[in-house]
């Protein structure tokens, strides 16, 4: 079995519209606890967490109004399911025909039909699974689906707004070397 647990503090505190630094404030000032930054900046990050203080986290919760179960999101897994995932994601007969079309592959040419049905059954497979991570992202950060979604659509299309111009001036420059080349050709 795996278990892991994650903070929920940054995302109560955005709703609380608070930060990290009043929190540890008020807790000074209501509680007379000096919370150490690094261990509620700990608190405010997505990872999971392995020990927490459960004083502080007490008070956190009582700063927020909200029950320690509102503080941290637990994620346990048993082994048979984490054996499972594939056939839990696609499911048992896609599964075994994908399974087959692969082991197939590995011993003659596919055909035109099996080849079209291993790349339908490749693609549904990666919309499923990306589907259950963002359902898993958006129960462990207590977030909507949509939004979990529009967030990672959104820092995607941040991400290929960063690499196109790089990609871009990567093929100009590789353009102008080339055409410098053939003029010193002549």
């Amino acid at each position: 079995m795996s278990v892991a647990v994650y903070p929920r503090l940054a995302q109560l505190l955005e709703d609380k519209h608070l930060t990290v630094a009043e929190l540890g404030r008020q807790m000074e000032e209501r509680y007379g606890i000096s919370a150490n930054a690094k261990t509620l900046y700990r608190l405010a990050q997505a990872a999971p967490v392995q020990r927490a203080d459960l004083e502080i986290a007490g008070a956190a919760a009582a700063i927020l109004g909200v029950g320690l179960d509102d503080l941290f999101t637990v994620e346990a897994v048993s082994v048979a399911d984490e054996q499972g995932t594939e056939s839990s994601v696609l499911g048992l007969v896609d599964s075994r025909r994908m399974t087959a079309l692969v082991d197939q592959q590995a011993h003659r040419l596919l055909t035109d039909e099996e080849w079209a049905e291993l790349r339908e059954l490749v693609a549904t497979y990666g919309r499923l699974l990306h589907e259950r991570r963002l359902r898993e992202r958006a129960r462990r950060r207590g977030v909507s689906l949509d939004r979990e979604r529009r967030e990672t659509e959104e820092r995607l299309a941040r991400a290929l707004d960063h690499w196109q111009p790089d990609e871009v001036e990567a093929r100009q420059d590789a353009l102008v070397e080339q055409a410098q080349a053939q003029t010193q050709v002549r």
